[in-house]
């Protein structure tokens, strides 16, 4: 049985969204992908029937219905050992339920000759991030680098308790960040956006598979 990978929604004008992409990669990656509504009192039925989460891409964090229902849920996933992605504001995320902080806008505070938010096609690998050797991300990218796209004006400041910086932009911004093997079978965020680039750049189907593959043990 394929393994069920639950996946977070944005909202915009009163309606869920989600951007096709995540579900063609959960599907690429052999997985069955669902979306999840932001059900704060279905937390428990959700993770019954999901072997995987999905913390997903959008807009700034707030105190709203989706930080409230996405912070309950990844708590407990990680409570628990369930495998978690966390994608762009959902690496964020993963970050500040950890005790981590952020930089609420990089060219206010950060100077950096990299734009972080371009205008440019979602698949389009706009800079290069540096991976760590020996950490989970590169054991799953099998690469020292690669090319990723830029979706983002915020970034990770101080990295959350227990969790390691995994992948650095060439301006010092971390790109991604993990938890070690011993403290948790899979909990993984990345700033860019992997579902975009697949078609293009199949090494970043890797992430998925490795969720899928995480949710096999």
């Amino acid at each position: 049985m394929k393994p069920i990978i639950g996946i977070t929604l944005s909202q915009n004008m009163g309606a869920y969204k989600l951007n096709k992409p995540y579900m063609e990669a959960v599907e690429l990656a052999g997985g069955t992908p669902i979306a999840l509504g932001y059900c704060t009192n279905s937390i428990e039925e959700f993770l019954k029937i999901s072997s995987g989460i999905i913390l997903s891409g959008g807009d700034d964090a707030f105190d709203n219905p989706r930080d409230r229902f996405e912070t309950t849920l990844c708590k407990i996933a990680i409570k628990r050992g369930v495998p978690v992605l966390g994608i762009c504001r959902g690496m964020q995320l993963l970050n500040a339920v950890l005790g981590g902080t952020l930089v609420d806008d990089i060219p206010t505070h950060i100077k950096t000759y990299i734009n972080h938010r371009p205008n440019e096609a979602r698949d389009l690998q706009t800079h290069s991030v540096a991976v760590a050797k020996g950490s989970v991300l590169h054991s799953i990218l099998d690469t020292d680098d690669i090319g990723v796209n830029s979706i983002h004006h915020q970034c990770i400041g101080r990295v959350g308790d227990g969790l390691v910086a995994s992948a650095i932009a060439p301006d010092g911004i971390i790109e991604a960040v993990e938890l070690p093997l011993e403290i948790h079978p899979f909990a993984v965020g990345v700033q860019w956006h992997p579902e975009e680039l697949v078609s293009l750049h199949p090494k970043q189907l890797n992430l998925f598979e490795a969720l899928v593959n995480a949710c096999l043990v």
